[in-house]
């Protein structure tokens, strides 16, 4: 699209319609005035029928949007969107990094108007992900977010694709290990046992925490003496990923350890964080590698926590509430069903004994 003055110079440009030109053999292009202002647009066919349906399609969308919206650039609204967007760090820095590589890698390039952005330039840009299925729907995601933007605005009146013209990955479900309970305090006590660091009953504390609270790093990391009840027996966090907090019982198991670390810091401020240390992943991995054990990961912990109190009977609702999940369980019966049918025929065939 274009905007600018006439020029409609003889034997170049052919008016075939009110608002239709034909330019020389390249096609039929859409000229409109709006606001005082000229618009034109390539229809991008050379059949007339073809031509004036997509000229009433354009004219709808001019008096929708107007010119002004019609004249932002793709690089212009990317900064825009990426400005607007709130979340984690990491999400943050997720959304920046995608647009860095829209800007340098394009096919079109960003200096072009957002609304001439179209189905062959997504599905094109999008194909050097095709061989990495998370980062494909990552990046196919933010342009779903960043169309959803633009329409917001009136910068566009509809997406260039939809969920059918360029469908998401299916991800190959991965492996996803969690040790045992005697994996989980051997690992504890290979890390605390390590004569070479200083921070390694620390790093064996918070290890042990998060394996036996079904908490992760970020939980873990915001977790202050204010937010720890012995007397009713609750612990309140906060989960990043959705900046809500939540509450979970003091469990049997963790106030040993939450009593112990009490005790050593009986005058800590209760502003003061629990654990010293934020990320195990170093010391953790570690250690699996010195019991030649599975590449457990912090996450394998939470798994571990959730895996045992689906065996133990807990209901699905209750272990997403521990989780900070509001979505009734629906997350966990996806992730864990292997898990929880395991179970269920196990239960049932019982029944027959």
């Amino acid at each position: 699209m274009k905007t600018g003055g006439n020029r409609d110079q003889k034997g170049v440009w052919q008016r075939v319609a009110p608002c239709l030109f034909r330019y020389r053999e390249s096609g039929y292009y859409a000229v409109v005035r709006r606001s005082g202002k000229i618009v034109r647009k390539s229809l991008e066919t050379d059949r007339l029928e073809v031509a004036k349906r997509k000229l009433r399609d354009f004219q709808n969308e001019v008096e929708k949007v107007g010119v002004d919206a019609h004249s932002r650039k793709f690089g212009e609204v990317i900064e825009d969107f990426v400005s607007s967007r709130t979340g984690a760090p990491a999400t943050l820095g997720r959304y920046s990094d995608i647009a860095k590589r829209i800007k340098t890698s394009w096919p079109e390039g960003v200096k072009q108007y957002v609304r001439n952005v179209d189905l062959r330039q997504c599905s094109t840009w999008l194909k050097q992900f095709n061989d990495q299925v998370a980062s494909y729907n990552l990046a196919r995601q933010w342009l779903v977010m960043f169309f959803n933007y633009c329409i917001g605005n009136n910068y566009i009146t509809r997406p260039p694709f939809d969920r059918m013209t360029l469908k998401p990955k299916k991800r190959i479900k991965p492996i996803r290990n969690a040790p045992s309970e005697e994996e989980f305090n051997a690992i504890i006590n290979a890390i605390r046992e390590q004569p070479f660091t200083d921070h390694a009953q620390d790093t064996g504390d918070l290890v042990e925490f998060m394996g036996l609270a079904g908490v992760g790093q970020a939980e873990c990391a915001g977790l202050r003496w204010q937010h720890v009840s012995l007397s009713t027996d609750k612990l309140t966090l906060f989960r990043v990923k959705t900046k809500t907090a939540y509450t979970i019982p003091l469990y049997p198991k963790v106030r040993p350890l939450i009593e112990r670390l009490k005790e050593l810091a009986v005058d800590a401020d209760p502003s003061a964080t629990i654990f010293k240390v934020r990320d195990p992943k170093k010391a953790l991995a570690a250690a699996c590698r010195r019991l030649s054990f599975p590449d457990f990961s912090p996450r394998s912990l939470r798994r571990m926590f959730i895996i045992r109190a689906i065996e133990k009977g807990v209901p699905i609702k209750t272990i997403a509430e521990w989780q900070g999940h509001v979505d009734g369980g629906v997350l966990i019966l996806s992730a864990y069903s292997n898990i929880i049918n395991g179970k269920t025929n196990a239960e049932a065939a019982k029944l027959l004994a």
